[in-house]
């Protein structure tokens, strides 16, 4: 399986135009950025990016590619999301309505028959 990160470093070397922006963007060393861009051509047997001392292009493959993995990447976000969507604390005021004997006996005892 394909390293995630290496997948996102792929999608912002992209977008950036550049392995040095994208090291910057993503706070990386350009050796990890460009190790990663490597190690995804290998893993996927294709160049990804025509590099030239001034530009770095992608590939007609590389447009492809990274086509789908902006769809992976955003449903494997979103999935993660809704997992953890429902571990928000929750915040506020509970208001409670109980007879003054229970107020009294329970509550301010701090609930020690509980």
């Amino acid at each position: 399986m394909k390293n995630l990160q290496d997948l996102r470093i792929f999608i912002e070397t992209a977008r950036l135009g550049s392995l040095s922006a994208c090291a910057r963007h993503l706070d990386l060393s350009p050796a990890v950025v460009s190790a990663a861009v490597k190690r995804l051509e290998a893993e996927i047997e294709t160049v990804l990016f025509v590099r030239s001392t001034r530009r770095l292009r992608l590939t007609s493959k590389g447009e492809q590619y990274l086509k789908h993995c902006r769809d992976a990447v955003a449903i494997l976000d979103n999935a993660y999301a809704g997992l953890h969507d429902n571990d928000a604390e929750l915040t506020g005021t509970i208001r409670l309505s109980a007879s003054s004997d229970l107020g009294r006996n329970l509550i301010l005892l701090g609930w020690t028959i509980l």
